[in-house]
């Protein structure tokens, strides 16, 4: 085997590992987890240092929010679950028979100026993964699903037809010599 034939190997065997964390990845923020797990990516640093800017958290719903839980929540549109945030929860009270939380970012100075409903909480911060969320957050753009799904796919499914090809051509070339033979063979 060349040094260029062990490169490219070496180099491909690379790719698909990305590809592959980078396809995991995408699909876990997608799927419904068991125990309703939700994954997010953390583009703000208002919670670090628990959480860094760039992570993926996972949240999982819960029937009792307290003090010092760090929450997901989704804005008081609950249409518009994208635009989540996640800090942690500084009170909490009963309004007209409604709880409210105030919420504060680690690293804010103050408490968010909304007050938050039950039904606006999607879940307690279970754990992250630093890093992965700047990834998911790129592959979520036009250009990231490009350079990191379907340029590697297409190169993938390419280099699967040109093998295919290679392959077709040697058994054509293995059944002429056999035809070849036997005509050899009976003349």
């Amino acid at each position: 085997m060349s040094l260029f034939t062990k490169i490219a190997k070496i180099v491909g065997d690379i790719m698909f590992g990305i590809i592959l964390i980078v396809g995991l990845t995408f699909l876990v923020s997608l799927l419904p987890l068991k125990n309703n797990y939700k994954v997010f990516s953390v583009m703000s640093g208002s919670m670090e240092p628990a959480i860094p800017v760039g992570s993926l958290i996972f949240v999982q719903p819960s029937a009792i929010y307290a003090m010092g839980d760090i929450v997901t929540y989704a804005p008081s549109d609950l249409n518009n679950k994208k635009d989540t945030t996640t800090h942690r929860i500084s009170g909490k009270e009963l309004i007209n028979g409604v709880v409210f939380y105030s919420t504060k970012g680690d690293a804010n100075n103050t408490n968010d100026s909304v007050k938050i409903k039950q039904d606006q909480l999607v879940g307690k911060y279970i754990f992250k993964i630093p890093y992965l969320g700047y990834l998911l957050s790129f592959i979520k753009t036009l250009t990231g699903l490009v350079l990191i799904v379907i340029i590697p796919a297409t190169i993938i499914i390419y280099e699967e037809f040109r093998k295919i090809a290679n392959e077709a051509k040697n058994i054509s070339k293995i059944r002429q010599e056999k035809k070849r033979s036997r005509n050899e063979i009976s003349s």
